[in-house]
């Protein structure tokens, strides 16, 4: 059993982990006052793509096939859409 110590070692990476958080939901915020929410949800499934690759190549886990096919469904439905994007004429303003 551990004592009351073990607790004080483990708030400053608490209190780390908390600061980025709030720094990402705030970087978050401004991106999506400058994209469309379509947008802002495509680049949130991207950014959990590229968390995901990371950490299966970084702490080697083992992928199943399934875990493999929904990551490259993933990654195929972020290059259609832009793909579909670049292709559709923004409409003129003014």
């Amino acid at each position: 059993m551990r004592g009351r110590g073990s607790l004080l070692h483990s708030a400053p990476p608490l209190r780390a982990s908390g600061g980025v958080r709030a720094a990402i939901a705030m970087v978050s915020y401004m991106i999506l006052a400058r994209v469309s929410p379509v947008t802002h949800s495509v680049g949130n499934c991207v950014k959990r793509v590229v968390v995901i690759v990371t950490s299966v190549l970084f702490f080697r886990t083992p992928v199943s096939p399934i875990n493999s096919l929904g990551t490259a469904v993933a990654l195929a439905g972020v290059f259609l859409y832009s793909q579909l994007k670049r292709l559709k004429p923004k409409p003129k303003t003014g």
